[in-house]
């Protein structure tokens, strides 16, 4: 073979090798990338819920392909900054249960790229095209979608897209959801509204949904003829749909520029006053159900004379020609400032002189002074993203006080008022940041974002009120006048524009440089100081000589083991403190900067922060404390009111016992009397004598509709009696009013003929309740004439859902509701529990909790919700319901079996067959976050309909019963909630008194482990026949209650709860000299009670089992009881029977 043809064949062998090479590598990948296409099952069509990362070759549009994504975005995703939105063109239509949408949007493009990246959300997109490039890919995610185009976007080029898609009517307040109601006549009104902040635009339209995209937006809204259309901007038109009939077309103009969260509509019947401001002639409307539309006329007022007022305040006209304010039924916080549109959850608008009280006044109007001051801050300025939130809820609340004082020529008086209101809620929020930081999340006012977080949790009291008190501190330094300057400047030069915080602080550094040239000063440093670093400082003021003081900051910590505050020195973060203080009985304020160092001055005595207008707290020495406490019982005048706040405030924080009482037996202002009431409300009897107080009904009764400056002294004296009638019995003071509601006939409406001023009228009710048997058997027969009860028996109710249900017969009725049998359309029995004259929103969340839980219910011991819906009283004038809810029909409850066989009680075998199905349903509850609070024999039903006893026996003492089945359910959901640590404490009434655990009678509030008290005072009922907590008439109080238990249990309650107690102000409880005696010295109180382990059965071995868990449910401490995960793994558990399952 010739070297020629050796290299020819060589060269022929590479080349096809190499051939067969890339062939290989070309069928590779075609197959990866048809993979990629391949179909899936039309179940992924419709994208709301995906279960996986799916790909399909569906058609939409003009796309080739369509990969639909599940989960690859649960953390927050930011949109890339290639492109910008310059206008939405958006046609909404309404159609039942959804909607679709047709949408155009001219976009800028900022730097070259060939995908167009929106935010969407649950929508089902139906049809996309673009004017200047072809489709290739439709990438949907599940909170944005990818349009990719064959060809890249020129920089600087603008174009337009059309999207049509569709969406659902939501439930949960947020995107376009449902708020319908029920009218007086009990028919159902449809209501839609929207709320979009802070990131559910993208559930109502694909958009840029964050607030950096400002952009115009155009709407049209497709509707019935027999609702109205709000939007953002005026109406321009409306017109027939040629589409369908008895829809109407509604064309908006154009929005001002502004980002997608303030995009607003709302679908209704409402009715609407109206009127024009005086300044410019903007057009105010304030809107509700028709029934309320009477009780507006207050709204109305106070917005025109706020917005007239903030226009020159804030030296930039509101740019809209009109401002509608709408309140719906269900709504997920007080308000929402969307541009034009501002929504309001229902009752936040409405007002009635007879039924409203001087407190319910000012909330509507500050509620109202926050929503129009984010016109301008946040509507007109925005901040550059959600980390500088605080730069719209800052202001807010700054103003919002503000405003309501200017709309009641200043009887607020608004800065005193601010400093109880929102510097002292920052101050306790942060505080409580420390001692439970599991459920009190701290931050700094200016925050990181990070991928994981809930942009919704930090609109909370640290970026609204602590934020605010900021802004007053930053005001308090530079002055008002440069202050008010700065402002001016901020948003005139950013109107329309998004801002972040150094913007703000260069216009207050420059208007300071302007009024006060040539002295250097970094604001921006001293701002931040506060914005970035996490709680507040505490100025500690120590004697370092004779002759002078050391002033230095400290950090406030909290020892978790001795329940005790900590000073400590500052290390890693500090702040720039502004000092204005006074020395040596000086009247001149002097000012100094507290920074890193301690400072040392001149003087033998001095106060700090005076007038309370900056954000620490200060701590004496003891002997600074005594001089302070000599001067304000000598001359309280020689300090300032809220010098006087922030000195009895910082006192009750460290704990100084100031001997004040001859100051405070003739303090005259409300912002010490109530700061010093609020923290300490033992000390309710140093006013016991007060002179200005002592008349006080008489005082309120004289002056509660004369001028405004009554005001604030009736809401004062008001809010003393209200202190004081919670540690001594009020009914002598109120039994003139109690009377007088007496004399109103039971078949007459009492709203009607009492004359009761409306700010005494719930503190009455609460006392004629509490002490007068004929008041509370009187309010038993008023609410029967505002419900409808036998007369429902044969009438026919529809749902919401559109389910007609037959009331065939009366049942029953308990403390809180009657219960119907009902058949639905194909005759089945079932039961209507009618909740009577509740809130529908309360309705609504036993309802939503019931839902929450419907699809394992039956299987874990739960009563199975069918449907629900509310029937209005037609008889009532007020917005009062009566809410319904079907649910599955039943036997008769344990406290009904029980008191029925007098003296009589279960087997042990029997108590654990329903103790373990009750600890089944109470452990599926807890699982999921939600507590009952209402656990008891009552809500304990047996299952079998027509269930009765079965046999009757007897052994010594005892004689028990045996049912013809044990299957057993838990129902009654109307105190259940989830359990999400709240700002404030819970309401003390939750729970039945019987049943209701020691930190509840605390006023310390419900928790996790509430219920588990409840369970083991059910398990007692049921092995005894008893109660295990009682008391006579004496004893029926929850003071004495408190020393029922601690005899019974023969335990005591920990003395932290008892301090806990005072620490926060206990609405219910003052704890008697002989429960702390008891703790003290460890002894029974005197009471004639046996306690717990003398029930116990003669030889019982099973019962000790079942008493050892009851005790473990009835610690005093909740952090020791067991939780219900643990109880059903009980020994006493051990051998139950198999349960069956409810069919």
């Amino acid at each position: 073979m010739t070297i020629i043809k050796m290299i020819k064949e060589k060269k022929l062998f590479l080349i096809t090798i190499s051939l067969i090479i890339i062939i290989l590598l070309s069928i590779g990948i075609i197959v990866y990338f048809m993979s990629k296409s391949e179909s899936k099952p039309e179940k992924h069509a419709e994208h709301q819920h995906f279960d996986e990362i799916v790909t399909t070759t569906q058609k939409i549009g003009p796309f080739h392909h369509v990969i639909l994504l599940k989960n690859d975005d649960l953390r927050i995703f930011e949109l890339p900054k290639n492109l910008e939105p310059i206008k939405y063109d958006l046609m909404i239509r309404y159609i039942e249960k959804t909607f679709d949408g047709e949408l155009k949007i001219k976009i800028k493009v900022l730097e070259a790229t060939n995908i167009i990246t929106l935010n969407s959300e649950e929508l089902t997109i139906r049809n996309v095209t673009i004017d200047i490039n072809q489709l290739e890919y439709l990438h949907i995610h599940q909170n944005y979608i990818e349009i990719v185009l064959i060809e890249e976007l020129v920089k600087d080029s603008e174009f337009e897209i059309i999207i049509n898609y569709s969406g659902n009517i939501r439930n949960d307040s947020r995107g376009f959801y449902n708020s319908s109601y029920f009218d007086e006549k009990n028919e159902l009104k449809i209501a839609l509204a929207t709320q979009m902040e802070p990131n559910s635009a993208r559930l109502v339209v694909p958009c840029f949904d964050e607030p950096i995209y400002k952009a115009i937006w155009k709407l049209t809204i497709i509707h019935s003829n027999e609702t109205k259309a709000f939007s953002n901007a005026e109406l321009e038109d409306q017109e027939d749909d040629d589409g369908s009939s008895g829809q109407i077309v509604s064309k908006f103009q154009d929005s001002p520029k502004m980002s997608s969260y303030l995009l607003a509509f709302v679908i209704s019947d409402f009715a609407c006053i109206s009127k024009n401001t005086t300044k410019n002639a903007i057009k105010i409307r304030v809107c509700s159900k028709p029934e309320e539309k009477d009780n507006l006329n207050l709204a109305l007022d106070t917005a025109i004379k706020i917005l007239d007022n903030f226009e020159t305040t804030f030296g930039v006209p509101y740019p809209l020609g009109k401002l509608d304010m709408i309140e719906v039924k269900e709504f997920r916080s007080g308000a929402m400032e969307n541009w034009g549109l501002i929504i309001y959850k229902e009752g936040k608008l409405s007002y009635n002189e007879e039924m409203n009280n001087l407190e319910d006044k000012r909330m509507i109007q500050t509620v109202i002074a926050h929503e129009i001051a984010h016109q301008w801050f946040g509507n007109l300025v925005t901040m550059k993203n959600w980390n500088q939130l605080w730069l719209n809820e800052g202001f807010a609340t700054l103003y919002q006080l503000y405003g309501a004082d200017i709309a009641n020529s200043g009887a607020y008086k608004w800065d005193t008022q601010f400093l109880l209101n929102s510097q002292k809620s920052a101050f306790d929020f942060e505080f409580e940041s420390l001692r439970k930081p599991e459920k009190f999340k701290n931050h700094p006012v200016s925050f990181k974002l990070g991928e994981n977080d809930n942009i919704r949790e930090f609109f909370d009291r640290i970026t609204y009120r602590k934020a605010g008190s900021i802004l007053l501190m930053i005001r308090k330094v530079i002055g008002t006048s440069v202050f008010d300057k700065a402002i001016r400047s901020y948003l005139n030069s950013s109107q329309f524009e998004n801002v972040d915080e150094d913007i703000l602080f260069k216009h207050f550094q420059d208007a300071y440089d302007i009024e006060i040239p040539g002295k250097s000063w970094d604001l921006a440093a001293f701002a931040k100081s506060w914005t970035e670093n996490v709680m507040f400082p505490v100025v500690r003021v120590e004697e370092f000589n004779e002759t002078h003081l050391e002033i230095k900051q400290m950090k406030l910590s909290y020892d978790m083991k001795t329940k005790r505050k900590l000073l400590t020195p500052i290390t890693n973060q500090s702040w720039e403190i502004p000092i204005f203080y006074r020395k040596d009985q000086e009247e001149n304020v002097e000012f100094l900067w507290l920074k890193k160092n301690p400072i040392i001055i001149n003087a033998s005595q001095i106060i700090l922060n005076i007038d309370s207008d900056c954000y620490y707290r200060v701590d004496y020495n003891e002997s600074i404390w005594n001089l302070i406490s000599e001067q304000l019982n000598e001359d309280e005048t020689v300090y300032s009111v809220k010098t006087r706040f922030r000195l009895l405030e910082d006192a009750m924080f460290f704990k100084k016992h100031l001997e004040i009482d001859d100051y405070l037996k003739n303090e005259k202002e409300k912002l010490p009397i109530l700061a010093y009431l609020k923290k300490k409300e033992k000390n309710w009897k140093v006013f016991d004598k007060h002179r200005k107080f002592r008349k006080g009904w008489q005082f309120i009764e004289d002056n509660y509709n004369k001028e405004n400056e009554k005001i604030d002294q009736v809401e004062t004296t008001y809010q003393i009696i209200e202190i004081e009638c919670r540690f001594k019995n009020c009914l002598p003071d109120a039994q003139k009013y109690i009377d007088q509601m007496k004399k109103c006939a039971p078949n007459v409406q009492i709203s009607k003929c009492s004359k009761v001023p409306g700010q005494f009228r719930r503190l009455v009710y609460c006392i004629g309740k509490a002490y007068d048997e004929e008041f509370r058997n009187l309010v038993e027969e008023w609410k029967k004439v505002e419900r409808r009860a036998e007369k429902l028996v044969g009438e026919t109710v529809k749902s919401e859902n559109g389910n007609q249900y037959e009331i065939r017969r009366f049942l029953g009725a308990g403390a809180f509701g009657q219960i119907y049998e009902v058949h639905n359309g194909d005759q089945q029995p079932l039961a209507m529990k009618i909740n009577r004259k509740i809130k529908i929103e309360h309705h609504r969340a036993e309802t939503n909790i019931m839902n929450m839980i419907a699809k394992e219910a039956e299987a874990k011991n739960i009563v199975k919700i069918h449907d629900f819906g509310a029937l209005k009283n037609e008889k009532s004038t007020e917005s009062v319901y009566d809410g319904y809810i079907i649910m599955n029909l039943l036997g008769p409850s344990i406290f009904h079996v029980l008191e029925a066989e007098k003296q009589a009680c279960f087997e042990n075998c029997d108590i654990r067959q329903i103790g373990f199905q009750v600890c089944t349903a109470m452990e599926y509850l807890e699982s999921r976050g939600l507590v009952h609070l209402d656990l008891k024999p009552e809500n304990v039903c047996f299952v079998k309909m027509n269930n009765s006893v079965r046999s009757r026996t007897s052994q010594g003492n005892h004689r028990f019963i045996k049912m013809e089945d044990n299957q057993t359910c838990l129902i009654d959901f109307g105190t259940a909630r989830k359990f999400v640590e709240s700002e404030s404490w819970v309401n003390v009434d939750a729970q039945t008194q019987n049943y209701r655990a020691i930190e509840v009678f605390l006023g310390l509030g419900f928790n996790e482990k509430s219920d588990v008290w409840s369970f083991g005072c059910l398990l007692f009922e049921l092995y005894t026949g008893q109660l295990l907590f009682f008391g006579d008439e004496k004893e029926n109080s929850e003071e004495s209650q408190i020393d029922v238990i601690q005899s019974v249990l023969r335990r005591a309650i920990p003395y932290y709860m008892y301090e806990k107690a005072y620490d926060v102000g206990s609405k219910k409880v003052k704890i008697s000299k002989t429960a702390l005696s008891f703790h003290r010295f460890n002894y029974t109180p005197l009471l004639d009670i046996e306690p717990i382990y003398t029930n116990v059965r003669h030889n019982d071995l099973i019962g000790i089992q079942l008493f050892n868990l009851i005790l473990d449910c009835l610690e005093m401490d909740p952090e020791d009881r067991p939780e219900f995960a643990d109880i059903i793994e009980n020994r006493f558990f051990d051998d139950v029977n198999e349960i069956v399952q409810i069919d």
